[in-house]
C-alpha cells in the first residue's frame, strides 16, 4: 500500500524484494530435499545451519512485528478522525496477522533445522550398521 497525500492505493502485485525471498527460500528448501534424497551428511548440516539463522532472522521479525502491533494500538487510542481510525485498525489487523505468519513460520524453520539435524543422526547411524553388517560378512567368509 502506498500513500501521498490523501490519496492511497494497494499494489496487487509482489514486489521484487518478496520475489527475492522466495527464491532463496525455495532454493534453502531445494538443498534440503537433494541432501535427504542423496544422504549427505554435510549438506544436511549446511541446510541445518541455514534454516537455524532463517529461524533466528523470521523470529526476530516476528517479536517486531509484534512489538509494532503494541506501538500502533497505543496511537489508536490518540485518533480523532474516523478514516484515520478505520486505516489504523486495518493496519493493526495485517500487523497481527503478519505476527503470528512469522512465528508460524520461525517454528516451522526450527522444525525444518531439526529435521536436516536428526537426518545427519540417521545417516551416521546407517552408516556405522552399514560397516558393521560388512565386518560380519567378512568374519563368516
Amino acid at each position: 500500500m502506498s500513500c501521498s497525500g490523501n490519496n492511497c492505493k494497494t499494489h496487487p502485485y509482489v514486489s521484487w524484494q518478496q520475489l527475492v525471498l522466495l527464491f532463496v527460500g525455495l532454493i534453502v528448501i531445494s538443498l534440503g530435499v537433494v541432501a535427504a534424497l542423496w544422504r549427505s551428511r554435510k549438506m544436511c548440516k549446511i541446510y541445518g545451519i541455514i534454516m537455524m539463522i532463517y529461524a533466528f532472522v523470521i523470529g526476530l521479525t516476528s517479536l517486531l512485528t509484534g512489538l509494532d502491533t503494541i506501538v500502533l494500538s497505543s496511537a489508536l487510542e490518540h485518533i480523532q478522525d474516523s478514516v484515520c481510525k478505520t486505516f489504523v485498525s486495518s493496519m493493526i489487523g495485517t500487523s497481527r496477522m503478519n505476527a503470528i505468519l512469522y512465528a508460524l513460520n520461525c517454528i516451522l524453520d526450527c522444525l525444518g533445522a531439526i529435521y536436516a539435524i536428526k537426518s545427519k543422526e540417521l545417516f551416521d547411524f546407517q552408516e556405522i550398521a552399514n560397516h558393521h553388517n560388512e565386518f560380519q560378512k567378512s568374519l563368516l567368509l
